[in-house]
Order: C-alpha cells, then sequence, then structure tokens
C-alpha cells in the first residue's frame, strides 16, 4: 500500500531512501525502524530529520532515538505534541 501512496505522489525518485516498516518487518514505532533507517543513511540521529503524519509511529518513535520531528498535519490528528516543527505540506519541509 505504500508503494502505490509513493508513487502516485511522485516521490520515489525525491529521496535518497524510502523505507517502509512492512519492507524491513518492523513497525514504527520501535526503535530498530529507526535504527535500521539511520544506518541505511550513514548518519546520525542528530543529523536525521523525520517528517511524518502519525503523532506516535513517526514522530514520537523518532523522537525516542534522537531524531529531529517535523509532524505533517492531514487533519487525522489534533496534535503531536514532541514535535520540533509542524507543517501542512511537504512543501514546507525545512531543509539545511
Amino acid at each position: 500500500m505504500q508503494h502505490a501512496k509513493i508513487a502516485t505522489a511522485q516521490l520515489g525518485t525525491a529521496f535518497d531512501l524510502v523505507a517502509i516498516s512492512e519492507d524491513l518487518g518492523v513497525d514504527k514505532p520501535a526503535a530498530a525502524f529507526f535504527t535500521h533507517v539511520l544506518n541505511a543513511m550513514q548518519c546520525s540521529a542528530e543529523q536525521a530529520l523525520m517528517v511524518g503524519d502519525h503523532p506516535v509511529n513517526d514522530i514520537a518513535g523518532a523522537a525516542r532515538v534522537g531524531m529531529r520531528t517535523c509532524w505533517l498535519r492531514t487533519g487525522h490528528f489534533t496534535a503531536a505534541p514532541l514535535a520540533d516543527a509542524c507543517i501542512d505540506s511537504l512543501s514546507q519541509v525545512p531543509c539545511g
């Protein structure tokens, strides 16, 4: 299902790595998911930014391993208290 979403949004080539929990066999918010991604990207948690729409699975999970977080508000949740930043569109992802 996630592969179809990525293809529909034409995001497949926008990132160096796309990690999908079903492919890895580890569900978010498990630390192992985020650790796998960090290792694959060869970067530390402090160098990474997790952009996600789920306050627990994406934001809290990434924050727990020390990643900076950016919550994509989609209307499905009312708040993501651990998020370092909040956006309404992927075009607003802070870069740099």
